[in-house]
């Protein structure tokens, strides 16, 4: 009996392009290279992770194990055709595959042993694209999800998802700083909706009364910077480039803006006036992103 170490989470697994294949693979594509591990022959004409997984089982006299999240199972792989290689060498390039550009980390700890799972903070490279034609703010995250392929979580108030948000156009944006956009764009209708980071976004009806700010009122938000993170771009650095940005104006109090960063969570909590932290934002949306591999 196969055995599944899973866990939930939502995956995506990018589909490239395919090879139509020219015959079914049978166990007769199996062999055994001397003094080292079997080896397969694969046309493998697309389907999910586990449709391969399975499609390995029938060439291979002992079952594989399989670690890594219940949704990536039920994700695409590309057709393609394999002859005389090791189940890890097959794995290792399946896995070359999705390198950078799907979000899912493919490989291979033994004979019969592969791995999948999540790559932290990865985004679509591609930038998001988008024409929403007006809808509630359900049918904005919908369309966003259906845009870019990443998944996308809500936590707060359901009510507050048929918030309406007008139409409007993105091309190449990067998606967290678009819904931010958004987030300011509801807010006087007494909605609060904040990217949290890693596809999660927080939503909640604001007590009446709260959403009357003025622009010298404290306002607090938090940015994800997993993504932008490495030996040459560190928080201090993204720091101070805020608060360089932020004292280019005489006018603004350099004490007007308050940093927290929280290295569990990899986010910059950020508290001061409104247009503080929009400056922030604005500074953020515009760093370069680490390529997945060197998360």
């Amino acid at each position: 009996m196969k055995k599944y170490l899973l866990a939930p989470a939502a995956i995506l697994l990018l589909a490239v392009g395919s090879i139509n294949p020219s015959r079914a693979a049978t166990p007769a594509d199996v062999r055994t290279k001397q003094n080292g591990p079997a080896v397969i022959s694969l046309d493998f004409p697309g389907g999910s992770v586990s449709d391969l997984v399975a499609a390995i089982d029938k060439l291979t006299a002992t079952p594989l194990d399989v670690i890594g999240d219940r949704a990536v199972m039920a994700a695409p792989v590309p057709s393609f055709s394999v002859h005389n290689v090791s189940v890890p060498d097959l794995i290792a390039t399946v896995g070359t595959l999705q390198d950078g550009g799907s979000g899912v980390q493919i490989g291979a700890t033994g004979p019969n042993l592969i791995f999948v799972k999540r790559i932290p903070g990865w985004h679509p490279t591609g930038g998001l694209n988008l024409d929403f034609p007006g809808g509630t703010l359900s049918d904005l995250l919908a369309d966003v999800e259906k845009a870019d392929g990443a998944p996308i979580n809500v936590i707060g108030e359901k009510a507050a998802l048929a918030t309406p948000v007008p139409a409007f156009t993105v091309r190449n944006a990067d998606r967290m700083g678009a819904m931010t956009a958004v987030g300011q764009l509801i807010a006087e209708k007494g909605i609060e909706f904040q990217p949290m980071g890693d596809g999660v976004f927080f939503i909640r009806q604001k007590p009446v009364g709260e959403h009357h700010k003025s622009q010298n009122d404290s306002y607090f938000e938090s940015f994800q910077l997993g993504p932008y993170l490495n030996e040459h771009q560190t928080v201090d650095q993204i720091v101070s480039a805020v608060q360089t940005g932020w004292t280019l104006d005489p006018a603004h109090d350099p004490e007007a803006l308050h940093f927290k960063f929280h290295p569990g969570t990899q986010l910059l909590l950020v508290s001061g006036t409104s247009e503080g932290v929009n400056l922030t934002r604005r500074i953020i949306d515009t760093l370069q992103r680490t390529p997945a591999n060197h998360q």
